[in-house]
């Protein structure tokens, strides 16, 4: 269901309706002769005599006799001025806002629209041709640190001498402990400090018949060792 218009009154028009008032004309006619709901117009005028002072309300309160006649019409491009609430003066605001990089939810609070409504109206005014909507820039992912991507080990072959990782919870090139300890150094990649021998170690000692003798790292203490 749409919002129901939001109708801005004109200067003129409130100068027409106090005069209109001022002279007893029924409100139904006052109505009619500048083409708005009975009870807009109603309600317009109460709110106007409210902003005067105590002294200004009494003239309006004075008995004076109903004209008989229809009141002067004051002609109004209503159509520009009821369009969803939009005046020129807000539109050209919205877009200078826009062309700043302001998100439609910022815009809204300055004009006094919610953001969806900002974005109607920023999308009706591209289509009429009086300003260009801009395209979505495509948004760039980095791989997340839980993912496949980020785990997956780099192309190419193992470096001579590569550098650490970053943290212990970090994937990264780590020198297996089973080779260490039998005197040589290689190095493998590694998803975290909690997996310090190659694959090739770990089906060696699946296969060991003597793992337990001290030769051979237990994967329970190879995080708490590289700490």
């Amino acid at each position: 269901m749409s919002a129901p218009l939001r109708i801005v009154w004109t200067p003129e028009e409130d100068r027409h309706l106090l005069a209109l008032k001022l002279q007893r004309y029924q409100v139904r006619r006052i109505a009619e002769s500048v083409g708005r709901p009975l009870s807009t117009v109603c309600q317009r005028i109460r709110a106007l005599i409210r902003q005067m002072s105590p002294s200004e309300q009494l003239q309006y309160s004075a008995k004076r006799p109903v004209p008989t006649g229809i009141p002067t019409t004051l002609s109004t491009d209503h159509k520009s001025q009821m369009a969803g609430g939009w005046t020129p003066d807000l539109d050209a605001k919205a877009i200078e806002l826009r062309g700043l990089g302001w998100s439609y939810a910022r815009i809204g609070a300055v004009v006094g629209r919610n953001q969806n409504r900002v974005n109607d109206r920023l999308k009706k005014l591209a289509e009429i041709g009086i300003t260009k909507r801009e395209e979505p820039k495509e948004r760039v992912f980095l791989p997340k640190e839980d993912s496949s991507y980020f785990l997956k080990r780099p192309a190419g072959p193992v470096p001579d001498n590569p550098e650490p990782p970053k943290s212990p919870w970090h994937p990264g090139w780590r020198t297996c402990l089973t080779c260490l300890a039998d005197g040589y150094i290689k190095y493998f990649w590694s998803p975290s400090a909690a997996v310090r021998r190659c694959e090739k170690c770990k089906r060696m000692f699946a296969r060991c018949e003597s793992n337990g003798d001290g030769r051979r790292i237990d994967d329970r203490l190879e995080l708490s060792m590289h700490i």
